[in-house]
């Protein structure tokens, strides 16, 4: 556990470890050079003989994990930042899967985010590799995005050995750097499906500094490009990123990681396999060539056939919103938006997305600065769907889906659950008018809101209204043409006769349930 300035959050953090299921840890804390109350707050802990302190000058990440991985005794090595936490049960599960798995040289897991600046624990997975990779396999995974997050890695300490420790010169992607290593080294990958940890994002938080973390990945993946190892999507979409980040290094006059960046485009540019990216100067790219590379390419897919422009058209269109609205949009997984779609985020809202497919005609607006959309992976937008926050938090889970012509008005807080779908037409709303004073018009006497929460597994039929103080359960299906105006209990169906209630029950004779299609 690396811990810099961190006394608002590490007493969190190692009463994680403490709490743990699995008793047989220890937890190696080194105080970075810290010029907060950060090293009282550990002493606290101390008197554990599981806890070993040790103190160095600030020296960045690299050099603390590595000052930890030294001091550590076991087979087996886990990180923990400061400012994060694991569930009581991570080495719990991990242990077990160890004793199963002698072949996997590294384990991770899936997990959850806390949102400082919302309070909140979004109901979301993070972009994690499930399942069993080779090292050469991984590779390919990791340099498309990191889909390893630090605080679930466990690793045999003999693999940590082999590939040397983190670079101590790299800052803001150390850890990602280390994966990419460790693949080209040949370790064998597992990635969990399991949530073990809680990951926290705030304002002071290193990933929080995009330009910085966003050059620090670009320069970690140029570091370990090897071309022969990956497919040439990835390396097109690398190249289009790489042009984004010198436009944007130029801009704010950090001329020499500019000048290093187009250098590597320059030199590693196939003209076969690239033609939209043609290099309009032979060395030494300026941002106008870069700019003039990224204009010929979407003018050159007019005049290639409709397929081709299908296949390209909706790549420039996310370039085009990654650079208009910066951190406003987080990306950190799968992304497609249609050219015909439209997302327009106010300044200070975001849209934080692990995976989203948006159709045609549809469009998300975040009105205000307080504005949050926040969704996990699988998540389908279908055409002519309108999502509207207007202040408040819209939280959408994994395999989600929404048929043409939904909407969701947004004030407060609309909450949807994993694999819920939704038929065409369905209208959601958390805030109503306010009808209190008579002889007033109602456009004068502001709004009521409330909330909105849809569990797992339900199906919300076509044409369906929801509205505000609602709470629909787990595994429960609406009808089509209902207006839901109080909670559903799960397990229920809701047939469109005023809101007539059927709960599911068990045939006695074959053990099958009456609820249909779930």
């Amino acid at each position: 556990m690396p811990a810099y300035n961190a006394e608002a959050y590490i007493a969190e953090a190692i009463e994680s470890v403490i709490k743990q299921e699995f008793a047989r840890w220890e937890l190696c804390v080194i105080n970075d050079g810290s010029t907060d109350g950060t090293l009282s707050v550990i002493q606290r802990y101390t008197a554990d003989p599981r806890i070993k302190l040790s103190s160095q000058q600030n020296q960045g990440l690299g050099a603390a994990r590595n000052a930890g991985i030294a001091s550590a005794t076991a087979n087996w090595i886990c990180f923990l930042d400061a400012d994060d936490a694991w569930l009581h049960n991570k080495l719990k599960v991990q242990h077990a899967f160890i004793l199963q798995h002698p072949e996997v040289d590294m384990l991770f897991s899936d997990g959850y985010i806390f949102d400082q600046s919302i309070e909140f624990r979004l109901p979301y997975h993070f972009n994690v590799a499930k399942g069993l990779y080779t090292g050469a396999e991984m590779y390919t995974v990791e340099f498309a995005a990191n889909s390893i997050p630090v605080l679930s890695a466990c690793i045999k300490k003999d693999w940590c050995d082999k590939a040397g420790g983190f670079d101590e010169d790299t800052k803001g992607a150390e850890d990602w750097d280390y994966w990419l290593r460790l693949a080209l080294a040949g370790a064998t990958f597992y990635g969990m499906s399991e949530r073990l940890f809680v990951y926290r994002v705030h304002n002071d938080s290193m990933s929080a500094m995009t330009l910085n973390q966003h050059t620090a990945s670009a320069l970690i993946l140029i570091k370990n490009y090897r071309q022969g190892l990956l497919h040439d999507d990835i390396v097109k979409s690398f190249m289009l990123d790489l042009i984004k980040l010198h436009r944007q290094l130029t801009k704010a006059g950090r001329n020499t990681e500019a000048k290093l960046i187009s250098s590597f485009v320059d030199q590693n540019y196939d003209a076969k396999k690239f033609r939209h990216l043609k290099n309009t100067s032979p060395s030494g790219s300026t941002a106008k060539s870069f700019a003039k590379r990224l204009f010929l390419a979407g003018a050159k897919l007019f005049f290639r056939p409709y397929a081709a422009y299908q296949k390209h058209a909706h790549n420039l269109t996310l370039q085009y919103y990654r650079w208009e609205l910066g951190s406003r949009l987080e990306i950190r997984g799968g992304f497609y938006i249609s050219p015909k779609a439209k997302l327009d985020l106010s300044e200070g809202s975001k849209l934080i997305t692990n995976g989203m497919h948006i159709k045609d005609f549809s469009q998300i607006s975040l009105a205000a600065t307080s504005s949050y959309m926040i969704c996990g992976n699988g998540v389908v937008i279908n055409r002519f769907c309108n999502f509207l926050v207007w202040e408040g938090r819209l939280m959408i889970g994994s395999n989600v889906s929404f048929n043409n012509y939904c909407s969701v008005n947004c004030m407060e807080q609309v909450e949807i659950g994993d694999d819920t779908w939704f038929g065409e037409g369905v209208r959601i709303y958390d805030h109503n008018h306010n009808y209190k004073t008579p002889g007033v018009p109602f456009t004068k006497q502001g709004m009521t809101t409330g909330k909105v929460k849809i569990g797992d597994n339900c199906w919300i039929g076509s044409n369906t209204v929801i509205l505000q103080n609602v709470t629909i359960g787990d595994n429960c299906v609406i009808g089509a043409n209902n207006l839901i105006y109080k909670s559903v209990p799960p397990n229920t169906i809701v047939k469109a006769s005023a809101m007539e209630m059927m709960t599911p029950v068990n045939d006695e004779t074959t053990g099958s349930s009456n609820h249909p299609g779930l």
